[in-house]
């Protein structure tokens, strides 16, 4: 506990000292950290060190009477507030019909004290979208916020490459997935050594970095991707797209070495949802590129000996056909299995954090051996609220989604930034695509591309009113 303790508050200290200096800087810090997962504490309750960075701009935004006020979609916003009430409702209401178990894991993950506790990492996770839009007041910090996005996962890449260096040269991981976590106080039966993947001959070892497991190093790899494909349909400076270009092919290295099947659904399903969204003219461009870089992609693993097309194949359709479990995830199986017996919790579900409680007895007896009694939720994003906060809570969710990135698109046209409305609107959709399909991986990128949706908004509104009244002077 008193490892965690000094790293949270050095963090902490850090990002106050931004804080009071210049927000935005703040926020670019937690931006950066936001894809590192592994940099994570137990205490009670799993908390990361973007979430603690994020802290001291909460308090200021509190506390400040100067606090910019900005502009926002009261449609969107009416769609937002709708789905925090209506599950917090939910949460509360559920704590007195909540079963009596003992769930691993202390005092914390015990049932009424997590649905309390999950009520306040909700509006920690959903903070972006409120810090955001007071501090990003201009497009340059906008600009910064994503450049500082790409560093972080150009970083994370460039680590993950070291690491399979000296995996290879030692036999031995230096970065077990688990690790910080253990050196912070956390439980040491949680470290997990041996990534090994054997296919043939051929034997890969499965990177992640300081971004959690492989999956989770491999998700933000491919949100990543998505990002430079989206930039790459409307950026026209030859060095900045250079510049791109080797950072898509670092993200897509590093994604190849994770060998997470998450990710070698993601991308694909995640670049297919951008095309439809980034506009007919540029569709045709971003699929040109993406196949040109996927093709020098396959030259370079074929010049290496590795059978990418058998990796990828293994680790996706003959996984799934395969699996004993299902073509679904551990415990996303399990919550299915429990709402089709149950199907009445899908209207309100059963509260924040509270699923396992219900969908303990429906694991699969594999999965059962290290998961049964202990406190999970449903690695899905859309079948997470679905199954905690109910079908009405997930529309309005998806609606919020929607609205919000048809107002960012319309107020940046009004303003004449017209493909950056563009980008804007299909980011979201994309992230939100994404978020749905794999849940926590990606859900802090997911409400970093909202906070900026609505900062963007905000400016563009900003610069409309400014106009109008210059026109009257």
């Amino acid at each position: 506990m008193l490892p965690a303790l000094i790293a949270f508050t050095a963090v902490f200290a850090v990002s106050t000292w931004l804080t009071i200096r210049s927000p935005v800087w703040a926020i670019a810090l937690v931006v950066f950290l936001t894809p590192w997962v592994a940099l994570t504490a137990t205490v009670g309750v799993d908390l990361r060190f973007y979430q603690i960075a994020t802290l001291p701009l909460i308090l200021r935004m509190l506390i400040s009477r100067k606090s910019h006020l900005y502009y926002s979609d009261q449609s969107s916003t009416l769609f937002l507030t709708s789905f925090i009430i209506l599950s917090v409702f939910i949460t509360l209401v559920s704590l007195p019909l909540l079963p009596d178990a003992e769930v691993g894991g202390g005092y914390a993950r015990q049932p009424e004290m997590r649905s309390i506790l999950q009520i306040f990492m909700v509006l920690l996770i959903l903070m972006p979208i409120w810090i955001f839009p007071r501090y990003v007041r201009h497009i340059e910090d906008v600009l910064l916020i994503v450049k500082v996005a790409l560093y972080s996962l150009a970083t994370l890449a460039l680590i993950s490459l070291v690491q399979l260096m000296a995996w290879l040269l030692t036999g031995i991981d230096p970065l077990p997935v688990g690790v910080i976590n253990q050196y912070l106080g956390g439980n040491v039966d949680d470290v997990r050594y041996g990534g090994e993947y054997v296919t043939g001959s051929i034997s890969l070892y499965r990177v992640n970095s300081f971004g959690g497991e492989p999956k989770g190093l491999g998700a933000s790899m491919a949100m990543g991707m998505i990002l430079i494909q989206a930039l790459l349909a409307y950026v026209k400076d030859r060095k900045i797209v250079v510049y791109l270009n080797l950072c898509w092919f670092l993200f897509a290295m590093t994604l190849f070495a994770t060998l997470s099947t998450t990710a070698f659904v993601l991308w694909p399903l995640g670049t297919l949802v951008l095309m439809v969204f980034v506009g007919s003219t540029h569709a045709v461009y971003v699929l040109k590129k993406a196949a040109i870089l996927v093709l020098v992609g396959a030259i370079v693993f074929a010049t290496s000996n590795i059978p990418i097309i058998d990796v990828i194949n293994d680790r996706t359709l003959t996984r799934f056909v395969d699996s004993e479990v299902g073509i679904l995830e551990d415990f996303n199986d399990a919550i299915i299995h429990f709402l089709e017996e149950k199907p009445v919790y899908i209207l309100f579900g059963t509260g924040l954090g509270n699923v396992h409680l219900f969908a303990d007895s429906y694991l699969h007896p594999i999965v059962a051996e290290y998961a049964s009694g202990t406190a999970f939720v449903a690695k899905m994003g859309w079948l997470r609220i679905l199954s905690e906060t109910g079908i009405f809570s997930l529309l309005l969710f998806v609606a919020w989604i929607f609205k919000l990135s048809m107002s960012v698109k319309s107020r940046c046209r009004l303003a004449d930034y017209t493909n950056i409305g563009k980008i804007a609107r299909a980011l979201l959709l994309t992230y939100g695509f994404c978020y749905l399909l794999v849940g926590g991986y990606v859900s802090g990128i997911f409400m970093f591309s909202a906070g900026l949706s609505i900062s963007l908004y905000s400016i563009m509104r900003e610069r409309q009113i400014a106009f109008h009244h210059l026109l009257k002077r």
